[in-house]
């Protein structure tokens, strides 16, 4: 009963509640990124390493955006053999560009999507 009126307390009051500030270092279009592969902005940004303790990584936020093609597939060792790991593939895209930027998910890159925008960093 104690659930179920804290359950209906918060839907009553979601709208009410804000959606939660999204801190990004630099905001970018996927134009950005797909102009020459994202190499000039990627080498930039290299610059700033090594991330670490007192300077963290950088986090690109790019708004209005969406994912195609996106697909998974279970990735193989060099025997065959199905390895416990989702290799995620997808295309990057907005209004800036007709082209899109290639994406992958794994270890390295890791994204926070909400409706309205996309925030990429990576380790």
């Amino acid at each position: 009963m104690f659930t179920e009126a804290i359950n209906w307390q918060l839907r009553q009051n979601a709208a009410a509640v804000p959606a939660p500030a999204v801190q990004a270092d630099l905001t970018v279009t996927v134009a950005d990124l797909a102009m020459d592969l994202g190499k000039s902005l990627f080498s930039e940004l290299k610059l700033l390493e090594p991330c670490g303790l007192g300077n963290p990584v950088p986090r690109l936020l790019i708004r209005n955006c969406w994912f195609i093609n996106a697909r998974h597939q279970n990735i193989q060792d060099v025997r065959g053999n199905k390895i416990r790991y989702i290799k995620t593939l997808f295309t990057l895209r907005d209004d800036t560009t007709e082209s899109g930027f290639p994406g992958f998910g794994g270890s390295t890159i890791k994204r926070i999507c909400r409706r309205d925008a996309v925030m990429l960093w990576w380790n």
